[in-house]
């Protein structure tokens, strides 16, 4: 006797979806999507011994329609998914399963590597051979400064197909200029009539739109596409919820990367926006997908270190030794009186906006200032070198314009910029000293002889802890670099930050020194 399913299953390479639900289960598959979303609580006191707990809901790490009516889960979670829904009477066989191949028709790219740089033997060869393996997903989890960009472009190199990459804006310029996609595989985008059309960059949601009607009517030349990650975040938000409707775009998520003939699927950064990377593992039917970044460990919580688990599992992922070079420096200060600066934010959270807010409000930031000049003096002056590089973050791009100011005083014969916003890296990253902040400079952005991190803000995200680090870079000499941090001794949660630096740079670095500038704000 013939059974009408209580659903199709559809099985792609990184996730799967749900469709035609019956009223049946439509109870059951929401509860079990209610996994896929972070919860967690904060106890809040009012005063008066008024204490309520709220509780904060996080982005969902699963896509459904408006109307419930499909959902898309990652494919780690489909043996869970069969587990949960026979636990509530409703087996395996209950439902249709469909699968989409991985192996569907690519576009051949003909890629020449026209760079004088090759993949060192000792630590990018054994990474490429990786990501070259035929699997549906690489990890390349590699310390910064290994160059996780030219190792992926030489996978593209000896894959030959027509790749994807998919990043923050921020990282945009990066990868089209001379030491990217232009420098090694001679790819740039075209500015006029009759250039080479060998790389589409999508910067909105028109040139998406215009890119998938050119692969559907067959006219598109690109080896390479470059994708806003915003825009793709904008492509999913449309298709979900308008109820699956692809009228806009003229394409199914799962479908996508078949109709670009794409191959391969370049993740840039990965541990940025994760919720949005799941999301489009979720969605996405790609032959083969590669996640790039430094930082793959998290310190967040139970429910994130699962989704680390889940997304970048140990088969998938490949590291290399850890290269030890840098020297660690907290300095300690002390604030007059911490209950006049404001340091918590959304649901009692350390915000460091707030902090800088409370120097700015109490007329301190000139005194603030006198402690990036103790770190400078303590170690970029102490070891200086012609052509040696500092970089100084602060938290708010205005503190970042005044704090170059004052840096041009003190250090008249060195030249002082600010990379924040709309200044391009070329000015930007011109100067001696550069102040900036962490969304501009904080990930991706490898500048040669920095030989002096300073840091003002407390950090406690251990990949942001680790990126920044990484600004500072062996040189070719004898120099040590040094990553320096300040903190506000009698401020607890700062304290707190610095303790949290000890542990995530265990094992990383030549030494982790705890100093006092005697400085009272």
């Amino acid at each position: 006797m013939s059974t009408v399913p209580m659903g199709v299953i559809t099985l792609y390479a990184t996730g799967f979806k749900v469709s035609d639900i019956k009223h049946l289960i439509r109870n059951p598959v929401k509860w079990f999507s209610e996994r896929y979303v972070e919860r967690y609580t904060k106890d809040m006191n009012y005063g008066k011994g008024n204490t309520v707990t709220l509780e904060n809901v996080g982005k969902p790490f699963y896509c459904a329609t408006a109307n419930q009516e499909e959902y898309r889960f990652h494919i780690s979670a489909l043996e869970d998914f069969f587990a949960f829904m026979s636990a509530k009477g409703y087996g395996k066989h209950l439902f249709e399963i469909k699968e989409l191949s991985r192996y569907y028709p690519v576009a051949k790219a003909e890629f020449k590597w026209v760079s004088d740089k090759t993949p060192r033997p000792e630590d990018q060869v054994a990474p490429i051979e990786f990501m070259l393996k035929d699997a549906p997903k690489r990890v390349a989890e590699l310390q910064t400064g290994s160059g996780k960009t030219l190792m992926s472009q030489y996978v593209l190199f000896k894959s030959q197909m027509r790749a994807i990459i998919i990043m923050q804006p921020q990282f945009l310029e990066g990868w089209l200029d001379k030491k990217g996609l232009e420098g090694l595989l001679g790819i740039k985008e075209p500015v006029s009539p009759g250039d080479p059309t060998d790389l589409y960059v999508v910067h909105d949601t028109r040139d998406f739109m215009d890119l998938i009607e050119l692969a559907k009517s067959k006219t598109l030349d690109a080896k390479v596409i470059v994708v806003k990650n915003t825009v793709i975040r904008a492509y999913l938000g449309y298709y979900f919820e308008t109820n699956g409707d692809d009228d806009k775009y003229g394409c199914a998520p799962e479908y996508l990367m078949q109709t670009l003939g794409v191959g391969i699927r370049i993740m840039e950064e990965a541990h940025l926006d994760v919720n949005l990377n799941y999301r489009m593992d979720c969605c996405f039917n790609t032959w083969k997908t590669i996640y790039l970044s430094a930082t793959l460990s998290t310190n967040g919580s139970y429910f994130m270190r699962k989704i680390y688990e889940k997304m970048f599992p140990e088969d998938d992922c490949i590291s290399m030794e850890y290269k030890i070079y840098t020297i660690v420096k907290g300095y300690s200060y002390h604030v007059d009186n911490p209950k006049r600066y404001k340091v918590n934010g959304f649901m009692g959270m350390y915000n460091h906006a707030n902090f800088e807010a409370s120097v700015l409000r109490l007329g301190k930031f000139k005194r603030y200032m006198d402690i990036v000049y103790y770190m400078m003096d303590d170690n970029y002056f102490r070891t200086y070198k012609p052509g040696q590089k500092a970089i100084i973050y602060l938290y708010r791009a205005d503190l970042c314009i005044e704090a170059a100011k004052l840096l041009k005083q003190r250090y008249p014969n060195l030249k002082v910029t600010y990379k924040i916003g709309t200044i391009t890296a070329e000015e930007g990253y011109s100067g001696d000293i550069i102040v900036t902040t962490l969304k501009s400079t904080g990930t991706g952005k490898d500048l040669p002889n920095v030989a002096f991190v300073g840091v003002t803000i407390s950090i406690n995200s251990e990949q942001t802890n680790e990126q920044v680090k990484g600004r500072a870079r062996k040189p070719n000499d004898d120099t040590i670099p040094v990553f320096a941090y300040c903190y506000a001794q009698n401020i607890e949660k700062q304290v707190k930050y610095h303790h949290e630096k000890k542990r995530i740079f265990q094992g990383k670095v030549i030494a982790h020194q705890e100093l006092s500038t005697g400085i009272y704000l």
